[in-house]
Parts: structure tokens; sequence; C-alpha cells
């Protein structure tokens, strides 16, 4: 007994073995052969328990059909089903071998199915499967004249044109027209009755065929049309156009005495002599008796030509044939009227109308008076005038009288200095001038506007940003509305569709503040940051967004949504400054504008460099999607952006910038920098930069490098064995290395904020492409307070030349050579404006695109400040 029970054992294991060697389907095994013991006469063990069908089934992985096969004690056996295909199975599936399955239609049957002769078809196909198929890859089923969807989905098909676009698209505009329409018939169409479409005198193809045209008459033809025989005539001819013809001339076409017009009939040759009154006046004979020949050559003789009314007598001026009266003097008509000054127009006792100056102003008026000043005329006095005759926009302004006026239109606020245009905010109104061919403007037009224009289509304007191709405003609201270019969703209302006046909020409350880079845009909310635009370079702050993708909605800023209170944009990079003093950045950094850039080896020289071989470029290898602390500033209060810097105002009233402020090199001043290697000589071996830099300048003290890509070269030479010039032995590899500088991107950049070179106390900063403009805490009111340094090709410096400078500068004198004491400052790509202390505006600098604000100045650039045409506006 104990013997069955063991082999029983190995029957029971050997049919549930996993062994991969084990035939499936045939799962039979044999009883060894000296142990019969628990067998029937067929030798089949007679204590085994036969599996279930459903286990049978489930063993040979069996889901649907009919099987037979040997089971699990050696037996075979039939299963009619192991499960039925109707309901195992999907609707699209056939029971095959125990497993259900699907053969998948062809492209050919897809289409077939689903009547589509043409065109892409996405839909499920026999298997269940969704596809999209070319029905027409071959592009065959449709005609020259047909297209597939015209009328059906997936049938080829054609609309045919309407009469009108018949007409239109063959050229012809009237009578009936015989061609072949769009989908290939030949048609007869009517294109328009000739005595409706045709104009006066025109007929139908009478010149070419399907159109209207005149035949003009001969001078002859249009003199006689309008009877007509001498001098010259003006008229419309048979075809409507004005003609003028000299029909004839009078010498030539009229008789002696006649003239062309003179019976009266104009056009026509006549002699008609003249009345007695009209013989008096010809001969300039008022009163008396009158003997002359008239214009027909006869003898005419006028008793009286008229009488005088007293107290005229007949040549009693001294004039024979006239009315005359000797009048008063001058002085005594003078007294007769009061009057002191001026001229004064009087009826005199000849009933003559007279105009006797009475005094000479500057002679008979005193102090502020004029003649007829104080409203009176011919008499001394003074009105003060207002702020409208003047076109006074804002401020104190002396009268004229002696007293002064205040005045209150547009008193600007702030100002802000896109790429290549200026807007300036104030009274609850904006005004804009400059560049404009992408509608950045908001005046509805895509036109330059040398003078601020009015944008209206904005409730009360609390912030203004301008940038490259649009601008935005902050409304009382805390409303955002943006418009110009939308390219890249700048205009941040979900579309690509530019609007060349304010629209739609792309944030409709909260908003304190709005920035504007080149194609992206940045809110301050309720303290947090909301970005919107172009994401190249990370400017939208948002880790995860594609590189460059576009953004249409405002997204927030990653780690920045309490305690933000002022923003700066950059070209393409964003700052913000926090309560607690600290500034963040995010985006662009090829020359060091985030402040996080480290020195970098190995390399023969101190400077940021990155690996030719682990980036593409210099911008893949700096930028941030997210923002970074600017980590050695001091607490700031004030920040503002450039192209490539940034800069702080410090609590202490000190300026600090970090990035770079760059000129393009020459042939004659480029800018070499020390690449650490030298030649097979020994010589140093240098490269030139591919930007100079103004700003910073050399400082041993300060955290000032080039930029530079290189490449690690690692040789096969052993360190052991002695490394070369120019060599050094990898840390990692344990070979001589090179590390080759390909480029030198600029030759300085501050990697971390340095101070900038002013002797007084900063209050406002404005950033431009490459230049950067303060205003500093100057007491004396006999000098200007801005100061300004970086590039100076087109003046934008303001200090009367054109020479970069790495300190800062003062102001220039203004072109009326008055002092600039300003507020605020604003700067553009190569321009500046500031805001002056009547609350008007002065710029200087480029003036390509009308930047400075005035149509007086027509030179391109300023290099002194000049006065915006700021216009009075009631």
């Amino acid at each position: 007994m104990k013997k069955l029970v063991i082999l029983f054992g190995l029957l029971v294991l050997s049919a549930c073995s996993d062994d991969p060697q084990t035939p499936q389907g045939n799962n039979f095994y044999e009883l060894p052969p000296e142990d019969d013991a628990g067998t029937g006469d067929d030798g089949v063990d007679q204590n085994c328990e036969a599996e279930t069908d459903e286990a049978m089934c489930a063993r040979l992985q069996y889901v649907c059909g009919p099987l037979t096969d040997i089971d699990n004690c050696g037996d075979e056996r039939s299963i009619e089903s192991c499960g039925d295909p109707a309901t195992v199975c999907q609707a699209f599936e056939t029971c095959e071998a125990g497993v259900c399955g699907c053969e998948a239609e062809t492209d050919a049957e897809f289409c077939a199915r689903a009547d589509y002769e043409c065109g892409e078809l996405t839909q499920t196909d026999n298997c269940g499967t969704e596809r999209t198929v070319n029905c027409d890859a071959d592009e065959t089923a449709c005609n020259e004249y047909e297209t597939c969807g015209a009328e059906t989905p997936g049938s080829c098909g054609c609309i045919a044109e309407t009469e009108l676009d018949f007409c239109i698209r063959l050229g012809v505009e009237c009578g009936e027209w015989v061609d072949i329409d769009n989908c290939g018939t030949e048609r007869t169409v009517n294109c328009g009755d000739p005595e409706v479409v045709c104009g006066a005198g025109e007929t139908c193809g009478e010149e070419v065929a399907g159109m209207c045209s005149c035949v003009p008459e001969t001078d002859e033809e249009f003199c006689a049309r309008n009877s007509w025989e001498c001098g010259e005539l003006t008229a419309d001819d048979n075809c409507g156009a004005e003609r003028t013809i000299d029909c004839g001339l009078e010498e030539e076409v009229c008789e002696a005495l006649e003239t062309c017009g003179g019976a009266g009939v104009e056009g026509q040759c006549g002699c008609q002599a003249a009345s007695d009154t009209q013989l008096c006046q010809l001969n300039n004979t008022a009163c008396g008796p009158l003997e002359v020949v008239d214009e027909c050559g006869v003898t005419r003789t006028i008793p009286e030509c008229g009488t005088c009314i007293d107290p005229e007598t007949c040549g009693g001026g001294g004039v024979e044939g006239q009315c005359g009266c000797t009048g008063d003097s001058e002085q005594s008509i003078c007294t007769a009227a009061g009057a002191e000054c001026g001229d004064l127009d009087v009826v005199d006792n000849c009933n003559d109308a007279r105009t006797i100056n009475c005094g000479l102003e500057d002679a008979v008026c005193t102090n502020f008076d004029t003649c007829g000043g104080g409203g009176t005329e011919n008499t001394c006095g003074c009105t003060p005038v207002t702020c409208a005759s003047e076109g006074l926009l804002c401020g104190t302004h002396p009268d004229g009288c002696g007293g002064t006026i205040t005045c209150s239109s547009f008193c600007v606020e702030k100002l802000s200095a896109g790429v290549d245009h200026v807007c300036a905010m104030g009274t609850d109104r904006l005004k804009c001038w400059g560049r404009n061919h992408l509608g950045q403007l908001g005046d509805g037009t895509t036109t330059q506007r040398n003078n601020p224009v009015n944008i209206t289509g904005l409730p009360s304007v609390a912030d203004v940003a301008a940038g490259f191709g649009n601008t935005c405003a902050v409304t009382d609201t805390g409303a955002v509305h943006c418009w110009g270019s939308n390219a890249e969703g700048q205009l941040g209302v979900g579309t690509t569709v530019d609007n060349r006046s304010p629209g739609s909020p792309a944030i409709n409350s909260g908003a304190s503040q709005v920035v504007v880079g080149e194609t992206h845009v940045c809110a301050l909310v309720n303290g947090g940051v909301r970005c919107w635009g172009s994401n190249t370079y990370g400017k939208v702050g948002r880790a995860g967004l594609n590189f460059g993708a576009k953004v249409g909605v405002p997204n927030p800023v990653d780690n920045l949504t309490t305690d933000v209170v002022q923003l700066a944009a950059g070209l393409h990079h964003t700052c913000a400054l926090k309560a607690d003093g600290t500034v963040w950045c995010w985006g662009r950094n090829r020359f060091g504008q985030l402040g996080n850039l480290q020195t970098q080896n190995p390399l023969f020289i101190e400077a940021f460099a990155f690996d030719g071989a682990s980036f593409a470029n210099l911008d893949l290898a700096t930028y941030s999607q997210v923002p970074v602390q600017v980590a050695t500033l001091p607490q700031s209060v004030f920040i503002t952006a450039g192209r490539d810097h940034t800069c702080a105002i410090d609590v202490d009233d000190n300026v600090w910038c970090w990035g770079s402020l760059v000129r393009q090199p020459t042939a004659t001043s480029n800018c070499p920098v020390d690449t650490g290697t030298v030649d097979n000589n020994n010589n140093p071996i240098f490269r030139n930069g591919e930007s100079c830099a103004i700003f910073p300048k050399a400082d041993p003290l300060a955290p000032v490098y080039p930029i530079a890509r290189y490449t690690t070269t690692v040789t096969n030479k052993e360190c052991d064995e002695g490394c070369g010039n120019n060599e050094v032995c990898g840390p990692v590899s344990g070979k001589c290395e090179s590390y080759p500088i390909s480029n030198i991107y600029v030759d300085r950049a501050a990697l971390s904020p340095v101070q900038v070179g002013l002797t007084e106390g900063a209050l406002y900063l404005g950033s431009g492409a490459n230049h950067v403009c303060a205003v500093v805490e100057d007491p004396n009111l006999m000098a200007s307070n801005v100061r300004c340094f970086g590039l100076n090709a087109f003046g934008q410096l303001g200090d009367g030349t054109d020479n970069g400078w790495t300190d800062p500068v003062s102001l220039y004198l203004d072109t009326n050579d008055e002092i600039v004491r300003a507020t605020a400052v604003a700067a553009g790509a190569n321009y500046s404006c500031a805001l002056v202390d009547d609350s008007n505006v002065k710029c200087w600098g480029s003036n390509q695109y009308g930047q400075i604000g005035n149509s007086a100045l027509v030179r391109d650039e300023s290099f002194r400040p000049y006065d915006v045409k700021l216009n009075f506006q009631p």
C-alpha cells in the first residue's frame, strides 16, 4: 500500500509540472513498468481522478470551440465546447483552434465598406480597431475638375460656380458669354445688361469682347454737338470724359466788332452794345454828362451818368465825373470813437469806409497790455491765456498777464520704451508713437507715427509696457489688455490672431503691473507672476513646458505665487523683485543675465565655458525655465532688464548690473581673449570675441569673465608619458587631454552682480538693448540728474556724442539748450526717453521709426534730448 501511494504522488506531480519540455495538448504519463500495483487490465491508473472539462480547457489554453485531446489521466476526451464564441469572443472575432481572433480587412475593403473613393477616412475597421486610411493614395479617383469632398465626404465632386463667379473668373463684365465653367461644363451666361453695367456712351464689345468701352467723338463733333463756334469749351464728351477744346479763334471766326460771346451767347460770335449805365461804368464816370464811342462803333451821348447824394458833389472829391467829399481828420475820428490804439474801421462824414491807426501798441500800451487784449477793441488791456489756447498739457505756467495757470490735460505719470516705439500714460489716458508695422501702437493701423497718437478703447490705465511688436496695459480694475503682434500668443487670449487695437483682456482682474519682452508677456497678479507668449529659452517660467512652445493664455510662474512687488522684462528673460528684496530671474541666460552662471573647468583660462560635445549651443547650456535667485545681490528695491543684462537698485541706492552690454567687433576694434594656450613657439594664442563688452569693464576684483565654448579632446597618451603644450592629465580618463576653445561669445560678462560706478544715489533705472540710464540724487538744479552708459552709436546716451561709455556720463543740454531734470527714464533698442519735471517727455537717440515723437525732427537720430510733441486734448 505504501508503494501505491508513492506512485500516485509521482503521477500527480507529473501532471502539474511546468516543465517546458512537457508536450502541451498530449499530457500522457507512463507508470513505472516494475510496479503494476493499482492498475487495471489496460494499464491505466484506476485511482486517477479525471479533471473537469473547465480544467482541461484551461490547461490546454482553449477559450472557445470543441476540444479533443488526452486528459490528465491519459484518457482521450472530447469536449463539445470550451466556450460559446458568441459569448467569449468579441463581435468581430471568430474562434480558431480554441482562440478568439480577427483578420483585418484590406485598405481597399475598409474604404469600400464606407463608400469612400477618395480622401482620408478614420473609423473602426472590421476588427474594431480605429484606422486612418488614404482612400485615394495615388490621387486618380477625381478628375481635373473634381475635388474630394466637394459635395459628399469621401466622394469626388464639383460645386458649380455662380454666374457672377463665372464672369469674374473670365474677366467678362457685359453681354452673353459661352465658356467652360469650373466643373468642365459649357455654359452660356449673361454677364450683365450693357444698359445697366456700361457707362454713358459705352457699348458692350466695341473694342474688347465682353467689356464696356466708348469711342470718343472728334473735336469738331464735340464743338458741333454743343453748338459752340468760338472760344474754349469745357464739357463732358459722348463718353462722359471732361474735355477742354478751343472751338475757334475769335479773330478767325468772328466778324469785325464781333467778339466771342459778345451778343450774350457763350460760344457764339456777336456784338451787343452796352447800356448807358454800363458805358458810364466802363468810362469811370459816376456823375455828369458823357460822350463816347461804344464797343459796336456808335457815338453815344449820355446826358447824365448819375447824381450825387449829399454831402457829395460831382467832382467834389477832386476827380472829374466822380462824386466826392472831403473827410474829417484821423485824430478827430479816433477821439470821437474813444479809440486809443490799433486800427479803427469807420465810415466818416463823407460816408467813406476808412481804416485809421489810432496808436501803435508798443507806444501807448504798458506792461502786459496789448491793444484789444482786455477784450475791448482799440483799448489797451490783457486777457490771461488758457491751457487750451496755448496747448499746455500739464504743470503751472505764466498766464501772460503777470499771473499763472495750472494745466492737467495730460500729465505723464509713466513711460515705457519698447524696441522701437514708446507709450506714455497719465490723466487716465494713453498715447503712443514710433514704429507700428505690427499694430503695436494700438491705433487700429500699421502706420508709423512720428507724433504721439491717442489710444482708445481702454478704461482708465494704471500701467503700460511696450515690447517689440506688441504693447500691454493694466486698467484701474486690474485687467490686462494687449495689442499688436500675436504670432506667439503674446496677446494672451488663446489665439495667434494679431489685433491692431486693444481687445479682450488676457487677465480680467488683480493685475498691478505688466512687462513685455520681444515675444512674451508677464503680469504681476495679486503678488504672483503669470506669463504667456513664446516659451523659447523658457521665458514663460514653467518647468515641463516645451522649449519654444506658444503659450496663448497666462500661466503661473513656478515658485512665484506670492510676495512679488515688481517685474522687469528683457528681450528674452524676465526678473521678479520680491518683498524681501531678493531678485529671481528666468529665461535666456547666454551672457549671464540671470545671475547664476559659474566659471567652469577644465579650461586654461578662468571663464564660463561649456563643452560643445554636451550642448548644441550656448542658449541650451545656460537658459532656465524656472526662476533662479540672483545670489550675491544686496537687498534691492528696483529692477530693470535689457537684451542680455539686468540691473537693480539696492536699499542704499547703489546700482548693480549683471550680464553684458555689447557692441559688434570691427576690423579695427575687436576684443581678443587670451585662451591660456600657446603655439609651437610658446607664444600665447588669442581668439577674438564674437561680441565685445562695453560693460562690465575689466576688473580683477569683480566677477567678470569671458563666455566660451570648448571641446574636450582625450589623447591616447598616458599621463605618466608626459603631456605636451596645451594638455593636462585628465582627472577621469588618466590620459592627456586638451580643451580647444571653438568660440569666445563675448570677451567679458558679469556672472554675478557688479556695482556700477555712480557717485550719486540712484532713484530710477531704464534699460535698453545695450545701454542703461539712471535718474540720480543730484541736488544741483543747474545740472542734469540723468546718467547713462553703454552703447551710443545712435546717440542714445544723450551726451551729444556717439562714443560708447563703460562708466555713466551726464545727459547734455537739450536741443533748446535747457537743462534736463528727470523723474523717470525709459530706454528702447537704440534710444532713450525721460519724464521731465513738468510731466512732459523728452527723447534722444535713434529716430529711424519716429521714436523721438516729434515730426519736426527730420533726422534719423538726435544726440541731444528733443521735446516729444504731446498735443493738448480737452
